[in-house]
């Protein structure tokens, strides 16, 4: 898997999205699992080209693959919908990606939020930047609860 997901990525220095697709499906044929890198990269490979509809086919394939999926992913598949969307993409599906993602408890980092703050911009949608930024806050928030909480099992544990 590691010569091809090598070879994915590879695609996306020449903008070839339609090549890092068939490489995904090649996989199969040769019996070879895609994973989450395959994936990723077939998806930033995407994104790079502005082919935010082949980053969602993708990403549904991957889903129904039953392959797990990260913050990493959903940030490629999300910054695909969104980038995209100067070119005709589709933000609002992009900011679904993102609703979709905090709602499965999945966290979102400062790429996520960026993509998503800077969609809000482009749309003039103060309201959802603000929930956005609550997002966030409460984000680094609980992130910060789990640093306090593992310095203070620590300290129970290494007095």
């Amino acid at each position: 898997a590691k010569t091809y997901n090598a070879a994915i990525s590879a695609c996306d220095n020449d903008g070839e999205w339609e090549k890092a697709s068939q490489l995904l499906n090649i996989m199969v044929q040769a019996t070879v699992e895609r994973n989450e890198i395959s994936f990723c990269a077939a998806i930033s490979v995407c994104k790079t080209c502005g082919v935010w509809e082949k980053a969602m086919q993708l990403f549904s394939l991957m889903q129904h693959s039953d392959v797990e999926s990260s913050t990493i992913t959903h940030n490629a598949v999300i910054g695909a919908c969104i980038s995209a969307s100067a070119k005709g993409g589709e933000m609002e599906i992009g900011l679904k990606l993102f609703d979709d993602m905090i709602e499965s408890s999945m966290e979102a980092d400062t790429n996520t939020f960026n993509a998503v703050i800077s969609a809000c911009e482009k749309k003039n949608d103060w309201e959802k930047a603000s929930h956005v930024c609550c997002e966030m806050a409460f984000a680094n928030w609980k992130h910060m609860m789990s640093v306090r909480q593992a310095f203070r099992t620590d300290s129970v544990t290494n007095p």
